[in-house]
């Protein structure tokens, strides 16, 4: 039902938030990680042509209109791709195989990367949470490279 919802909605990125993280708990990590990149690239395209707009001076009019704010918050997206990141290390201690190991930590460190880029240093929060997500993937990657 959810996955219906996306095609009815412009705030398909709340729902892609939230499917991610009840696909995992299912038990169904592959389209958890499926729904966590559509939500990385709705969210990052729909800031990129809102910065684009802003950019052009189309925001007074689409202010007007409510029109423009159809990206995520800032501290939603830090959220999600720390919770994302700390479910790709969870899942790469579940691999057998070093090479998909490795390649699911590859994805959880870009997690990381891109939710610092709109971190809010003033809120501890939400920088305790990137930092321990930076410390299970250290540790993750320690561990991947003890078993190789």
């Amino acid at each position: 039902m959810l996955w219906w919802a996306t095609r009815l909605t412009f705030n398909s990125y709340k729902v892609f938030r939230h499917m991610s993280r009840l696909f995992y708990v299912a038990g169904d990590p592959e389209l958890a990680k499926r729904t966590l990149n559509l939500y990385v690239q709705i969210v990052s395209k729909a800031r990129e042509a809102s910065q684009a707009e802003s950019s052009n001076g189309h925001e007074d009019a689409e202010a007007e209109l409510g029109i423009g704010n159809n990206t995520d918050t800032d501290r939603h997206w830090v959220q999600t791709l720390t919770q994302g990141a700390r479910m790709l290390c969870r899942l790469a201690l579940g691999e057998k195989e070093g090479c998909t190991a490795l390649e699911e930590c590859k994805e959880a460190k870009t997690m990381i990367e891109k939710a610092r880029s709109r971190l809010d240093a003033n809120d501890k929060e939400l920088v305790g949470g990137i930092q321990l997500a930076e410390g299970i993937w250290h540790f993750v990657m320690a561990h991947i490279g003890e078993k190789a």
